[in-house]
């Protein structure tokens, strides 16, 4: 679980994770979560989603897609709650 935003650097590049302003306590960016999940070929393959507004937001998401990956449905289907 993590969270990243949109804002660029000064070469254009996107900060992600990275960006000074999710550590100042404020409310910026989004989180996200990974998880893999099994494919049709039996690999895992990494999924992750985005765009939570609230760590508890993408804590459920990732139950329902652990809990989609347990009983067979497709996690993949898995999106974000509406920003609020």
């Amino acid at each position: 679980m993590y969270r990243r935003c949109g804002c660029r650097r000064s070469d254009g590049g996107q900060y992600g994770a990275r960006c000074p302003k999710l550590h100042d306590g404020s409310r910026h960016g989004s989180w996200a979560f990974p998880v893999d999940v099994p494919s049709a070929d039996g690999k895992r393959r990494p999924l992750c989603r985005s765009g939570f507004s609230t760590r508890k937001a993408a804590e459920a998401a990732l139950e329902r897609a652990l809990e989609s990956e347990r009983t067979g449905l497709d996690a993949a289907r898995i999106s974000p709650s509406p920003r609020i």
